[in-house]
């Protein structure tokens, strides 16, 4: 069996162990080469495609064609030549249809296109935290995207059965035609182009070898994403048909509603309400960000609204480098008073400098 194998690469021209695109592409070379159509009867030649497609099949696994269905392509092919010249040129595929007396019901639906595809893009939506943005996290993820078919392991047929030359080309992939007098190959509209033909197709991916499912996959993301970026994963999107490459996931990063603060850009914003002490007294406070606590100083009789700017406590631009964090400072006071908050105020307006000067008559003169 071995010796046999070695004749095979031999016969096609190879070096033991190669691919089987190198063996399908030396095949269809030296198919079109010693094709019947071409050699009008030379039995050296049609010896010579006998003995390229015995060595094709067997190395590549399919089902060739019997010593009688080639037969009939090579009887069919002379009787080509002696086509009277005021008919109509046929082509050999023509002769072969005709020869097998293919017909829709006989031949199965051409399967998916063989050429090679790039796999599709896939956009996913990610909610992260501001802490998460800010120091960089890692995220597992369950994707659904076409991957290869794992009852079929990406053969296209049902586990269990094989695939079959495509008698029309007869495994070469494309048919010769007669165009403008000359002999020219066209791709085979039978099998498109694969040179075979799948008569038992996997249920699961429908012959396409390709099917969708679903994986969990990880994603890292870079310290200092903002919301709303979009980061391009490359390759993990569908998986590429016949060596094409894999489509791309692009993952939208959406920020979690944060019950403290709000990311704009880089920077952080923070709402402080002042109680009446900090106010008119002032005092240390402390401020949440995604990466630790914050100390500031009010300073007595703060105005009201203002905006308190701490350099360099935002998110992670990179580099080194960070958004700001800015707190705004208002004036908190109760919607509603109890009798006891009343009291205490009536009490404390009646303290020297709690209430305004009024004159003789009780008003109150404008500011100097």
């Amino acid at each position: 069996m071995q010796k046999d194998t070695a004749l095979y690469y031999k016969e096609l021209g190879l070096q033991p162990k190669a691919s089987k695109e190198e063996i399908r592409d030396a095949y269809r070379k030296l198919a079109k080469k010693y094709h019947p159509d071409l050699n009008g009867g030379d039995p050296r030649t049609e010896d010579r495609f006998k003995r390229i497609n015995e060595a094709y099949h067997s190395l590549i696994g399919l089902e060739p064609l019997s010593e009688k269905e080639l037969k009939t392509a090579e009887t069919a092919a002379r009787q080509r030549k002696k086509t009277k010249k005021d008919e109509p040129p046929v082509s050999f595929a023509d002769i072969l249809k005709k020869v097998f007396k293919t017909s829709p019901d006989e031949v199965p639906p051409p399967p998916a296109p063989s050429g090679p595809k790039p796999g599709k893009d896939i956009a996913i939506n990610l909610e992260l935290s501001l802490e998460e943005l800010t120091n960089g996290t890692r995220k597992s993820v369950l994707l659904a995207r076409e991957q290869t078919c794992r009852t079929c392991s990406g053969t296209g047929i049902e586990p269990g059965h094989d695939p079959q030359q495509c008698k029309i080309c007869l495994g070469i992939g494309e048919v010769p035609t007669s165009q403008g007098g000359k002999t020219v190959f066209k791709t085979c509209t039978n099998c498109n182009g694969s040179g075979r033909i799948i008569k038992n197709r996997c249920v699961t991916c429908a012959g396409h070898g390709l099917a969708r499912s679903k994986s969990k996959i990880s994603i890292t993301i870079p310290k200092g994403t903002t919301p709303d970026a979009v980061l391009t994963l490359r390759g993990l999107g569908d998986q590429g048909r016949k060596g094409a490459k894999n489509g791309d996931l692009k993952v939208r990063i959406i920020c979690e509603e944060n019950p403290y603060y709000d990311a704009r850009g880089f920077d952080i914003y923070y709402e402080y309400p002042m109680n009446l002490l900090e106010i008119f007294d002032g005092g240390e406070i402390e401020v949440p960000t995604p990466s630790g606590k914050v100390k500031l100083t009010l300073t007595p009789g703060i105005e009201q609204n203002k905006l308190l700017r701490v350099k360099g406590r935002g998110l992670d631009k990179g580099a080194g480098e960070h958004g700001d964090l800015l707190v705004r400072v208002n004036y908190h006071f109760p919607n509603k008073l109890t009798k006891k908050a009343r009291a205490l105020l009536e009490q404390l307006v009646e303290l020297p400098g709690w209430s305004p000067k009024r004159d003789s008559e009780g008003f109150i003169k404008k500011p100097d």
